[in-house]
């Protein structure tokens, strides 16, 4: 496990150990990439990012993240919208997005992740009105996920 905290000056994650299983990037204000240190994770199960206010989207090299079992994103307002290359973790079983408020959309791609069993989505207006059951315009790509949880409601559940 790799805890990056509280390092205000730092900009961009640079090569990481391959091996590593589990990142926490958290309250690292002026963090605004994560391209060159991600793609080389190809173990990492656990990826966790918590107010880092200046990031604005996920790389496209997070397709390389096979092993990805769990993403968190918190508190990053400055994240808009995830690739549509997260299609390729398959592995993604469960996803968390909380207080990200210019998030506008998920990606189409998020319908192939047939792994994905829980998506919880909690202060992020924008999304929440997307995620509608039946109604909102990404409703068609999440409707395969087991669990979904907006706002601690569930709208989704189903054990099988």
């Amino acid at each position: 496990m790799l805890r990056i905290c509280g390092m205000p000056k730092i900009t961009a994650l640079s090569a990481l150990p391959s091996s590593l299983a589990t990142l926490l990037i958290v309250d690292c204000e002026e963090l605004t990439s994560l391209s060159e240190g991600l793609q080389y994770l190809t173990a990492l199960k656990n990826l966790h990012l918590s107010r880092c206010v200046k990031l604005n989207s996920l790389p496209e090299s997070i397709r390389h993240l096979n092993s990805l079992q769990s993403l968190t994103i918190r508190r990053c307002p400055g994240v808009s919208c995830l690739p549509n290359q997260i299609r390729h973790l398959t592995s993604l079983s469960s996803m968390h997005i909380t207080a990200c408020s210019n998030l506008m959309s998920l990606p189409e791609g998020i319908r192939n992740l047939e792994m994905l069993r829980e998506l919880e989505i909690t202060d992020c207006p924008n999304l929440e009105r997307r995620c509608k059951k039946e109604k909102g315009k990404d409703w068609p790509n999440i409707a395969h996920i087991r669990t979904i949880v907006i706002n601690g409601q569930v709208i989704q559940s189903s054990e099988t």
